[in-house]
C-alpha cells in the first residue's frame, strides 16, 4: 500500500516527517495572513470610480494622453477624446452646478468654481468639456468652460490648442481660444505666440494672435500694433488697432499718429487718426487739433475728431479753445465748433462765456455763438435769452431762434411770453403775430 510505503520511509528517515510538518505550518500561516489582509481591504467602502475607469467603447487614450512634445506643435490629430463622456461624470458635475447656482455671494461662487477646476484631474478635462455641451449644464457651464480652458492652456497648451482647433466655428470656440491663450500666455507669452502662429486654421490662429496682442496693448503698444497689423482685415482687427493706437496716443501722441499715417487702408487710417488726436489733445490740444486739420481728410471723421477735441479742451482751457476756433475758416465745422465751445463753457461760467461772445468781431460766427448761448440761457431766463437773440444780425437766423424761444416759453409761461413779444417794437409785425400764435 502507498501509505504503508510512506510510513516505512518516514520511520527510516525521521527528518522527512519534520520537514513535511514545517511546510504545512508555513502554508497554513500564509493562508491566515492572506485572509486577514483581504478582510481589512473590504472593511471600508469601495473607492469611487475614476473617469479613467472607462466603459467599453471609449478609448483610454482620451484621458491618459499627456501634452505632446512642444516641437511637434499641433501635429497631434487624435479625435478619440471627442467620444461621448461616460455618465459617471454627470453626477459630480450636477452637484457642482447645484452648489454654484445656489450660492449668491460672488466670492464664494468663485471659490466653488476654483475648487472644482483644481480638483479635477487634467486627464478628465476633455470628457468634462464635452459633457458641458449638454443643454442641461448650460447655466453656469460657460464660466466653468472658460476656467477649464484657461487652466488647461496653462498646464497642457498643446493638447488644449489641439482640442479647440477641432471645435465647430462660433462663439464657443472663440471664447475657448481666448481662454487657452490667456492661460498659456500668463506664464510664457513667446511660447503661446509661437504655438498659435503655427496653427493652420486662420479662424483659430488670428483670434489667438489678436488676444495675445491685446495683452501687450498697455505695456508695448508698438509691438501689439505690429502683431495686429499682420492679420487679415476684419472688424475685430480694425477695432483692436484703433483702440490700441488710441491708448498709445495718451502716452505719445506724435508717435502714434506717425505710425497710423503708414496704414495703407485710408478708411482705417482716418479712423485711427481720429481716435489718436482726441486722446492726444488731453496733453497737447493745439498740436492734436492742428494735426487733425493738416493730416486728416476733410469729412465726417475729421470733423467729429475736431469737435471732440474742442469739447475736451473747453473743459479746462475755454479761452484758448475759443481763440483757436475763431481762426477756423468759415463753414459748418467752425459753426459746430463754436456752438460746442459755448455749450461747454457756459456750464462752467455763463458770465465769461457771454463776455467772449460779445467780443467776437466776425458777425457770422458771432450770430452762431449768440444762438448757442441763448439756447443755454433760455430754459432758466427766457427774457434774457430773447435779448441776446435780438442782437443776431442775420434776419433769418434771428427769426428762427425767436421762434424756438417762443415755443419753449409758451409751454411753461404763455402769459409772460406773449407780454414780452408784444413789447418788442423792433420786431416786424408779421413775425410778432406769428410768435403770438405759437402754441
Amino acid at each position: 500500500m502507498i501509505h504503508n510505503s510512506i510510513f516505512k520511509h518516514a520511520t527510516r528517515r525521521p527528518w522527512l516527517a519534520w520537514l513535511g510538518l514545517a511546510l504545512a505550518i508555513v502554508a497554513g500561516w500564509k493562508l491566515v495572513v492572506g485572509l486577514q489582509n483581504r478582510s481589512e481591504v473590504n472593511l471600508g467602502p469601495s473607492p469611487a470610480p475614476r473617469i479613467t475607469d472607462l466603459p467599453a467603447g471609449v478609448s483610454a487614450q482620451s484621458v491618459s494622453a499627456r501634452d505632446p512634445n512642444p516641437a511637434e506643435g499641433l501635429a497631434d490629430t487624435r479625435t478619440d477624446y471627442l467620444q461621448p463622456p461616460p455618465n459617471m461624470m454627470k453626477e459630480p458635475l450636477a452637484r457642482f452646478m447645484a452648489a454654484w447656482n445656489a450660492e449668491t455671494d460672488p466670492g464664494k461662487k468663485d471659490e466653488i468654481l476654483s475648487r472644482f477646476v483644481e480638483d479635477l484631474a487634467l486627464a478628465d478635462y476633455p470628457l468634462m468639456l464635452a459633457l458641458l455641451t449638454d443643454a442641461e449644464f448650460e447655466r453656469g457651464g460657460r464660466e466653468l468652460r472658460a476656467r477649464l480652458f484657461r487652466r488647461w492652456g496653462d498646464r497642457e497648451p498643446h493638447l488644449a490648442s489641439s482640442w479647440v482647433s477641432r471645435m465647430s466655428a462660433g462663439q464657443a470656440r472663440t471664447e475657448a481660444v481666448s481662454a487657452v491663450v490667456q492661460g498659456y500666455a500668463s506664464r510664457d507669452f513667446e511660447g503661446a505666440l509661437a504655438l498659435f502662429k503655427t496653427q493652420a486654421d486662420p479662424s483659430v490662429r488670428e483670434p489667438a494672435i489678436l488676444e495675445l496682442a491685446g495683452t501687450l496693448a498697455g505695456s508695448d503698444p508698438l509691438r501689439a500694433l505690429a502683431l495686429g497689423a499682420e492679420l487679415s482685415p476684419s472688424p475685430d482687427r480694425d477695432r483692436f488697432l484703433t483702440t490700441t493706437a488710441s491708448m498709445w496716443a495718451a502716452l505719445d501722441g506724435p508717435a502714434a499718429a506717425q505710425w497710423a499715417a503708414q496704414i495703407p487702408d485710408e478708411t482705417l487710417q482716418q479712423r485711427m487718426l481720429g481716435e489718436i488726436v482726441v486722446q492726444w489733445s488731453d496733453k497737447d490740444p493745439v498740436a492734436a487739433a492742428t494735426r487733425a486739420m493738416q493730416s486728416m481728410v476733410a469729412g465726417r471723421t475729421r470733423d467729429d475728431a475736431v469737435i471732440s477735441i474742442i469739447q475736451r479742451w473747453a473743459q479746462h482751457e475755454p479761452e484758448a479753445a475759443g481763440e483757436w476756433v475763431l481762426n477756423f475758416p468759415q463753414g459748418e465745422l467752425r459753426d459746430t465748433a463754436s456752438t460746442e465751445l459755448v455749450k461747454q463753457w457756459s456750464q462752467r461760467d455763463i458770465g465769461q462765456t457771454g463776455e467772449w461772445v460779445n467780443a467776437i468781431q466776425d458777425p457770422a460766427i458771432k450770430d452762431v455763438a449768440i444762438a448757442a448761448l441763448a439756447g443755454q440761457i433760455g430754459p432758466q431766463a427766457p427774457a434774457l435769452a430773447g435779448e441776446w437773440i435780438l442782437r443776431i444780425t442775420d434776419s433769418a437766423t434771428r427769426s428762427e431762434e425767436l421762434g424756438k424761444l417762443a415755443a419753449q416759453w409758451m409751454s411753461t409761461d404763455a402769459a409772460s411770453a406773449r407780454a414780452w413779444v408784444s413789447q418788442q417794437a423792433s420786431l416786424p409785425e408779421d413775425l410778432r403775430n406769428r410768435l403770438l400764435r405759437s402754441p
